[in-house]
Formats: structure tokens, C-alpha cells, sequence
């Protein structure tokens, strides 16, 4: 900032809460740059005011998550976006949604990209601002693919400025949301949404293939890393119930019992078993949470060895 003059570089700072603007003005006292700060205000920046005629070079908000969900950073640039001179810019410049099949958990095959589904720009926010919404919405078709590729994955790039840009891997910005077991028609389309408002956010249609839960299930002999039965099983059935619809009536119908069994071997309510399933996290995670106190682990694995053969015998 100092590099300049407090006459070249004219700032206005918004932010709605309050605290945020305390902590602002502390810092801007300890950068000793207070001769630059043109305006601060307190404001809801998408009931702020614009200035009469463009007078900002470049708009700065960082108000998002990853696939622009939750939070209103597409609102933002479609509001201010009339406020920034014709050779001013937005920063970031552009954020990607694309689209992808995955073939979670199998790292050999790569990721089949399927499509850019939006992109937040400055053009894009010029066109939201004057009431055309088509970029909001759309449809991808669904080619042929390998059976191994039985999830959707959507990934956010952003591009920062110039050469500066964030992809998977890099911050929070950039985790990918999956739709696991989606198993997209082939020769459908995947139709999507944007929605504005309150809780921002895509929406998916797409037609599901005929689903046979022990062709998307782990066996049940399926051992974890720490040598356990079920619990691979259990952990992949919990992320079909975070799908709901049909997929979700049809786990909770074919695998209760299951869930029933493990809970009680483990020493743990239904409802916490329910719970770390359903929980975002990879299966090492779930297994160590699931089994805290190496203590019991002998016990455990005795238990769930000894419902294995029952349910051997049993059938």
C-alpha cells in the first residue's frame, strides 16, 4: 500500500458485523494507512446504496464457500458489479463449477469432466444484475461410461487475479462436493439450478440407474485396515443416507438391522452409530472415531467376528 499515495488509492471498506470493522480499524491503525480509507460503513452491502456513476477500479469480496453454496458472493457481484469503471475488475476475475464422474476411493481412474456448469464473472454478473438468470440454470448430458464411475463431483476453481488461482487441493475454497452412488442414467442429462436467496446453492435432477445396494455395498467380509468385518459396509451405507430419496428409503429398509447389530457390538446408542456414518469424513476417520479405547478392540473384534459367522450360518 505504500508504495502509493494516499491520493492514488482511494479504499471503501463494507462489511455487515460489527466486530469485523473493529478488528478492521486496529488493523488498519498498526499498517499506518489510515489517509487511504475513503469510507467504512456497517451495511448489509446488498442494501448499500451505489454511487451515482462507476467510480471503483477494483471490487473486492471474498464472501463464499465452495460451489458459491451458504454464503451471498454471487448477489455481491451481481449488486456492485454497476459501481466498477468500464476497465475495472472483480476479484476474484472468475469462479469455476464444473462438473465431473468419479470413481471415489479408486485412485487408478481419473475423474471423467463432464462440463463447466457456471461461472461467476464479471460478464456473468453484469447479466445477472440486469434480470437475465439463464446462466443460473442448465443441463449436462450423461455419456457412457465405466461402471466404476458411480459418483458426480463438482469442483470449484477460482482465479484470483492475473496468474494467482486456487484449485482442488488448496484451500477450503476448493473441496469438492460429492454425490456418492449418483450413477447417472448414460444418455440422460444431469439438469442443475442455482438458487439465490437466503441459502444459495445448486440443485441437481438426474435420472439414477437401476440400483442393486450389494453391487454399491462393500461384503460384509470386507476387512477394515484394523482387520474388522462390517464396518466398511456400514460407513458406505451411511454416505447413500446423506443422499435421501429412493437410495436413502432403500439403505435404511436393507441395512437397519445391520446398523442395529453394529451398534450394539460397538457399545454404542443407534443414534451416534447414525451419526458418524452420515458425517463427512473418510473411513479411517470413522473407524478411529468409532473405536476410541484400544482397550475394547480385542472384545470388539471377537464380537463382530463371531456375527459374521452367524450371519454366515444364517444364510
Amino acid at each position: 500500500m505504500h508504495r502509493f499515495q494516499s491520493h492514488q488509492v482511494r479504499i471503501t471498506l463494507l462489511d455487515i458485523h460489527k466486530e469485523s470493522l473493529t478488528a478492521l480499524q486496529r488493523l488498519i491503525q498498526v499498517l499506518n494507512v489510515e489517509n487511504y480509507i475513503e469510507h467504512i460503513e456497517c451495511v448489509d452491502i446488498l442494501a448499500w446504496s451505489l454511487p451515482p456513476s462507476p467510480q471503483f477500479d477494483l471490487i473486492v469480496s471474498e464472501t463464499m464457500k465452495a460451489m458459491l453454496e451458504q454464503e451471498p458472493q454471487v448477489a455481491i457481484f451481481s449488486h456492485l458489479v454497476p459501481a466498477l469503471k468500464e476497465t475495472g475488475c472483480l476479484i476474484p476475475e472468475s469462479i469455476q463449477i464444473k462438473a465431473w464422474l468419479s470413481a471415489a476411493g479408486n485412485k487408478t481412474h481419473v475423474d471423467i469432466y463432464l462440463a463447466d456448469i457456471f461461472t461467476l464473472s464479471q460478464e456473468t454478473a453484469v447479466l445477472l444484475n440486469q434480470g437475465e438468470e439463464g446462466c443460473l440454470s442448465g443441463q449436462v448430458s450423461i455419456p457412457e461410461y465405466p461402471a466404476v464411475y458411480h459418483d458426480l463431483k463438482f469442483t470449484t476453481d477460482i482465479q484470483v487475479y492475473d496468474q494467482h488461482s486456487l484449485h482442488t487441493g488448496n484451500c477450503s475454497l476448493n473441496i469438492p462436493k460429492k454425490i456418492l452412488q449418483a450413477k447417472p442414467e448414460p444418455g440422460s442429462e444431469l439438469h442443475f439450478e442455482y438458487k439465490r436467496g437466503k441459502h444459495p446453492g445448486f440443485r441437481f435432477n438426474y435420472v439414477t440407474q437401476h440400483y442393486d445396494l450389494d453391487t454399491w455395498l462393500p461384503n460384509n467380509k470386507e476387512l477394515s485396515e484394523r482387520g474388522l468385518p462390517f464396518l466398511k459396509r456400514v460407513w458406505r451405507a451411511g454416505h447413500l443416507l446423506r443422499q435421501g430419496g429412493d437410495v436413502a428409503n432403500t439403505v435404511l429398509k436393507k441395512e437397519f438391522n445391520l446398523f442395529f447389530e453394529v451398534s450394539q457390538v460397538v457399545n454404542k446408542p443407534l443414534s451416534d452409530l447414525m451419526a458418524l456414518t452420515t458425517a463427512e469424513k473418510e473411513f479411517v476417520d470413522f473407524e478411529r472415531d468409532l473405536l476410541p479405547d484400544e482397550m475394547s478392540y480385542e472384545d470388539i473384534k471377537e464380537k463382530l467376528m463371531m456375527l459374521l459367522e452367524q450371519k454366515h450360518q444364517d444364510n
